[in-house]
This record gives structure tokens, sequence and C-alpha cells, in this order.
């Protein structure tokens, strides 16, 4: 985990796991768990969540926060 991005991205780590910034043997541990035992529902929903990630949606959130912007600029 790290200040920003991955908490997020992974529902607090309900949708993966989150290791300390660093810890190289706790992301090996949390690794080798998914493929020991991987979790079909998990996996489900990280995709699902993921789609919110690509590229057009990324580019759409930050084009509508655009047009937000411009048709009322006081909310900078």
């Amino acid at each position: 985990d790290c200040p920003s991005g991955p908490r997020d991205v992974l529902d607090g780590g309900a949708l993966g796991a989150l290791c300390p910034l660093g810890d190289a043997d706790a992301l090996a541990a949390a690794a080798a768990a998914v493929l020991d035992r991987p979790d079909p529902d998990r996996v489900a929903r990280a995709r699902e969540k993921s789609l919110g990630y690509t590229i057009p949606a990324c580019v759409g959130r930050y084009s509508r926060l655009a047009r937000d912007l411009l048709e009322e600029p006081s909310r900078v």
C-alpha cells in the first residue's frame, strides 16, 4: 500500500492484498496466496472495478470535469 492509489483501487483490500510499501516478502506471500487459492468471485469483482480505470473511462471523467469547470468556473 502507499499514500494514494492501491487502497482505493482495491476497495480497501477487498479486491486484492494491500502490502506494506517496499515489503517484497509480503507482496510475494500475497501473490502466492492468490495463486494457491483463487477466488472467482473476488476476481470477477476486481475485473468489474478495473473497467473504471480504462483509458476511455478516465478520459470521460476528465472531460466531464473540464466541461463542468468551464460551465461553472466558480467551482475552481
